[in-house]
């Protein structure tokens, strides 16, 4: 209930700055439906034999991403690619 009171708060200062982008702030709403629903339902049928491996992985991935962004030519350069 907090996170949501803190958008709307944000979004009532953007639309009074004028700074909202209504066509991309409503595919976002519709894909975080989307996937929220979803989400949600497979939840609900796999369980954990789902979530933990999804967990892993995108964990992984983050790491690996935030790894490049702070290092990537040393770690390219490093494995001889550069």
């Amino acid at each position: 209930m907090l996170n949501a009171t803190s958008n709307v708060g944000g979004l009532l200062l953007f639309i009074i700055g004028g700074k909202v982008i209504w066509a991309t702030g409503f595919v976002m709403l519709v894909g975080q439906f989307l996937g929220a629903r979803m989400g949600s339902r497979l939840v609900l049928s796999k369980g954990q034999k789902l979530i933990r491996p999804m967990i892993v992985i995108v964990s992984a991935v983050m790491s690996a991403r935030l790894l490049y962004d702070s290092h990537g030519q040393e770690i390219l350069h490093w494995l001889g690619m550069n």
